[in-house]
């Protein structure tokens, strides 16, 4: 979306803003340092001060599917506090037309003073016109954009998590073990909830098979 709207409206001042939650992984921190090249200007970043780690440290819990804190913590209520020194303001958000489910955050209550703009479902674009868009400009998306530790995530990039990030994998097993609670639930498959007999069970297992979530994959329809 910004790579596009810089395209298209070259003469508007953008402010492009991130809200990292302190446990990125390398390759989005990089990502990050493209499109500051790309867009020409460097990202805003938005930030309560504290991190992922830090919030789960002060919460005495880590997040989960029904307490979604970190989000509303680290990026919502951090990206309102600073849009209000740009009031009045348009905000650019990149849902696309394919996520008809899927709101942005509220802010209705701010009336005239912020404006909120979705521009790829205002140009009609979904995955296989962004992934198209991002080919032809030579953009690779991270495999992970996420945090390293979500609960969220799959098993194998848990896994890689394990074989890549070992330091960062040791402080989930802290997260874990400081709050007595887990990131995976026990239903989600056959392997360990915890981390640390998650690790035992990699080292004697192998590599889990990964599930197909190959964004080209997602794209197939649209070249029969």
């Amino acid at each position: 979306m910004a790579l596009r709207l810089r395209e298209i409206e070259p003469d508007t001042d953008f402010r492009f803003v991130i809200t990292p939650t302190g446990a990125e992984l390398p390759p989005m921190e990089a990502h990050w340092r493209k499109l500051e090249g790309l867009l020409g200007k460097p990202l805003t970043v938005v930030s309560p001060g504290y991190s992922l780690m830090d919030l789960c440290r002060k919460q005495k819990m880590i997040p989960n599917f029904r307490a979604r804190f970190c989000t509303r913590m680290l990026k919502i209520i951090p990206y309102l506090a600073w849009l209000q020194n740009q009031f009045p303001a348009v905000s650019y958000v990149g849902l696309r037309a394919d996520e008809e489910g899927r709101t942005g955050m509220e802010t209705d209550d701010l009336g005239l003073l912020l404006q909120t703009r979705f521009p790829l479902r205002e140009w009609g674009w979904g995955i296989c016109e962004v992934l198209g868009y991002l080919d032809k400009r030579g953009v690779t998306v991270p495999d992970r954009t996420d945090c390293d530790r979500c609960y969220h995530q799959t098993l194998h990039e848990w896994w890689v998590l394990w074989r890549e990030y070992p330091e960062r994998w040791a402080s989930a097993v802290e997260d874990e073990e400081r709050t007595r609670h887990t990131y995976r639930s026990e239903q989600r498959d056959t392997w360990p909830a915890s981390l640390r007999e998650l690790a035992k069970a990699f080292e004697e297992r192998g590599e889990p098979k990964q599930r197909n979530r190959d964004r080209d994959t997602e794209c197939k329809a649209c070249r029969i």
